[in-house]
C-alpha cells in the first residue's frame, strides 16, 4: 500500500499538478499561439523550473531533510526562497501576461503567502492543498462538467496520510484552505 501512495504522491506532486493547470490556462489565455508559447516556456523555467531545482539541490546537499520538507522547522526558509521566486516571475511575467493569466500568477503567489504563514505555525498539507486549488480552479474555469478532477483531491490526501507524511486532519485543512481561497477569490480568476 506504501508504494502505491509513493507513486501517487509523486505523479501529482505540486510541481507537476501546477504545471498541468498552468498549461490549461495559458491556453486558455486571450494570447496568441505564439505569445502563450513564449510565456509557458518563460513561466515554466521561472516558476517551476528554478524552485524544483532548488529544491533538488537543498536534498542533495541536505540543507533539508527531503523533497516534502517534512521537518516543519526546514519549511520557512525554503518557502519564503520560493515566494520570492514567485514574486520576482510575477515582475518579470507581467508585461506577457493578459489579464487572466496574470490573475492565475497573482492568486499562485496569495495561495503561497497563506500557506507559509499558516505552515509557520501548523503544517499543513501542500500536496493536498495544490491538488485542490489546481482542481477547484478547472472546475471554476470549465464548469462543473469537469468534476472528476476533483477526485484527485482525496487520492493525493489518502497518499499523504498512507505515507505518514500527514494526519487526515492536516490534508483536510489543506484542501479547504485552497477551495476557501477559490471561493473568495472567484470574481477575479
Amino acid at each position: 500500500m506504501k508504494k502505491i501512495a509513493t507513486f501517487v504522491s509523486r505523479i501529482l506532486d505540486p510541481f507537476l499538478v501546477m504545471t498541468v493547470v498552468a498549461l490549461v490556462g495559458i491556453r486558455r489565455s486571450t494570447l496568441t499561439t505564439h505569445a502563450q508559447i513564449i510565456f509557458l516556456i518563460t513561466a515554466f523555467v521561472l516558476m517551476i523550473g528554478i524552485p524544483a531545482a532548488l529544491l533538488a539541490l537543498s536534498v542533495k546537499k541536505k540543507w533539508i531533510s527531503n523533497w516534502d520538507m517534512s521537518i516543519r522547522s526546514e519549511r520557512p526558509k525554503a518557502l519564503l526562497i520560493m515566494l520570492a521566486i514567485e514574486l520576482l516571475s510575477l515582475i518579470i511575467l507581467k508585461p506577457m501576461a493578459d489579464a487572466f493569466l496574470f490573475s492565475f500568477l497573482v492568486l499562485v503567489i496569495v495561495w503561497s503567502i497563506g500557506f507559509s504563514i499558516i505552515t509557520h505555525y501548523w503544517k499543513i498539507s501542500g500536496h493536498s492543498g495544490i491538488s485542490a486549488l489546481g482542481s477547484g480552479l478547472l472546475v471554476s474555469w470549465f464548469g462543473f462538467s469537469v468534476w472528476p478532477v476533483l477526485l484527485i483531491v482525496p487520492i493525493v490526501s489518502w497518499s499523504r496520510v498512507v505515507r505518514k507524511n500527514h494526519t487526515i486532519l492536516q490534508v483536510i485543512i489543506g484542501a479547504i484552505y485552497s477551495w476557501s481561497l477559490i471561493l473568495i477569490l472567484h470574481k477575479f480568476i
